[in-house]
């Protein structure tokens, strides 16, 4: 089947205000991409990888996703409910900007996934952006990591707007890491 066919119940479920949609990663990345966009300001595909539950790598889920949850003090008891997205950052004037982007692209993908999905419970978004090595060679890497339950969701204040909590989303996420070197 096309992408547009299979997208249709969706985009209609969009329109019509539905409060649920089944929780799959090609139903979230149609929402993300209709909510936030679909190409960053870099000229690339905005939402790089999208899984949730079983999509999810076994080497993603084992190896970074149980421990970043551990660091939040969170066991991770399964795949259910637990939904990764990767995006490309935009870029800005200089670091900070890009910094205060990342935070508010972030902010705006908890609001939409857990909003949009009542079946997620686990939510890691990771930003990515070029990043040179110490040869000049310019490659998309991680730069941003953050971990939010929708417990922690429920907790934050979303009448403030998405400006007002991406300024402390990183203290109120269940984790939040920057790459040291970004």
């Amino acid at each position: 089947m096309k992408r547009g066919v299979l997208c249709l119940p969706i985009v209609m479920a969009l329109s019509l205000g539905a409060l649920a949609i089944e929780l799959t990663s090609q139903n979230l990345l149609v929402v993300l991409e209709k909510e936030i966009g679909s190409k960053s300001n870099l000229g690339v595909k905005k939402f790089q990888h999208v899984w949730v539950e079983t999509d999810i790598p076994d080497k993603l889920y084992e190896d970074a996703l149980r421990i970043f949850a551990m660091r939040a003090g969170k066991i991770l008891s399964g795949r259910t409910g637990i939904a990764v997205v990767y995006f490309v950052a935009n870029d800005n004037l200089t670091r900070g900007l890009v910094k205060a982007g990342i935070r508010i692209d972030t902010t705006k993908i908890d609001q939409v996934a857990f909003t949009k999905f009542s079946d997620i419970q686990d939510l890691f978004v990771i930003a990515m952006f070029p990043v040179m090595d110490k040869y000049g060679n310019t490659q998309l890497d991680v730069v941003a990591i953050q971990y939010l339950t929708r417990e922690t969701f429920n907790k934050i204040n979303w009448s403030l707007g998405l400006g007002a909590v991406s300024l402390f989303i990183e203290r109120a996420a269940d984790f939040f890491w920057w790459d040291p070197e970004f």
